[in-house]
């Protein structure tokens, strides 16, 4: 949920008036991961965060600051992720700047008009407007955090993370099927593989019941 709260606020930011100098090329950073491999995004942001010799990390030792482990410290690992995935799925964010650009300006200013502020004009008129492209969003991103298992192999050094934070649902299903191959690992990972499939279907099925009741 904050990651889509992230996300709408970066494109309302993005479908505000400024110049095409500064907007196309944020665009087509933000479409860039969509034409590389998750993995080689995820290398690079292993490389961007890394605790010694990291960007940042760099940056802040270079201001005096102490540099900040990254990926090692439970505290900052999930927050890092989320920075990376949402760089990674910021094609989310030009769907939603393309719908906030849709919306009927006839409607806006006849809002201004009758002496309405910005807060009112965006959760009465611009939200509900793009609302069909806000429920396709949270749907996807739904869908992709429930499979998520390749960012988590790569992006840490043990596989599991601090304190086991990376341990997604998908990628618990690899490991107790694959590293346990010897017991019974296989039949509880299929077992569980499938208890998943049927949690995905039931959410998107009450995601899709509830979208009646806030989708335009």
């Amino acid at each position: 949920p904050l990651r889509i709260v992230v996300t709408v606020f970066i494109a309302n930011l993005m479908a505000k008036p400024i110049r095409k100098c500064v907007n196309a090329p944020v665009r087509i950073i933000l479409f860039l991961p969509s034409l590389c491999s998750s993995v080689g995004v995820t290398l690079m942001w292993q490389w961007i965060l890394q605790a010694d010799y990291g960007i940042i990390n760099v940056a802040l030792a270079a201001m005096g600051l102490k540099k900040i482990n990254f990926m090692g410290d439970p505290d900052w690992f999930w927050f890092s992720v989320n920075l990376m995935v949402l760089w990674m799925r910021a094609t989310n964010i030009i769907n939603l700047q393309a719908a906030l650009a849709n919306v009927p300006t006839s409607s806006v200013e006849a809002a201004e008009l009758d002496g309405a502020t910005k807060r009112q004009v965006f959760w009465k008129i611009t939200l509900p407007a793009i609302t069909p492209t806000l429920f396709y969003v949270m749907t996807m991103d739904l869908i992709a955090a429930l499979q998520e298992s390749g960012i988590m192999q790569f992006v840490t050094t043990n596989g599991v993370g601090p304190d086991f934070k990376a341990v997604t649902l998908s990628y618990y299903v690899y490991r107790m099927a694959f590293t346990n191959m010897g017991t019974d690992g296989l039949g509880l990972g299929c077992a569980l593989a499938f208890m998943m499939a049927i949690f995905i279907i039931t959410v998107n099925k009450l995601n899709f019941r509830l979208s009646d009741r806030w989708v335009s």
